[in-house]
């Protein structure tokens, strides 16, 4: 994930500071299973969820699943299971919410 393989991508260029959206997604992806001061941790990583080793490098994430749509975000196929190839898709907000699951205290997550 270093500064070459950025270059070639082009999704996070930091001469113009951007980042593109399957590049936001991706690097979301990667905080919310990996890291738990970020507030989503609870839910993904605090949980078990992880990224496959493959997805660890956004190139082979951007070649797996494609640039995101438009409107789109990244979804988990089984809200159980896993952030890889098999597992994922680029879904619209309102199909994701129609298969969350529920926490102990009945609440959606």
């Amino acid at each position: 994930m270093g500064h070459v393989g950025v270059a070639l991508h082009g999704h996070a260029a930091p001469s113009t500071g951007g980042r593109t959206p399957t590049y936001y997604s991706w690097q979301n992806m990667i905080a919310r299973c990996r890291y738990p001061s970020v507030p989503s941790y609870p839910r993904y990583g605090g949980r078990g969820i992880t990224v496959c080793r493959r997805w660890l490098s956004f190139e082979n994430f951007l070649a797996d699943m494609g640039e995101r749509p438009e409107g789109m975000t990244l979804d988990r196929i089984d809200n159980d299971g896993h952030y890889d190839p098999g597992n994922c898709r680029w879904a619209t907000r309102s199909a994701q919410q129609r298969h969350r699951s529920k926490n102990a205290a009945g609440r959606w997550v």
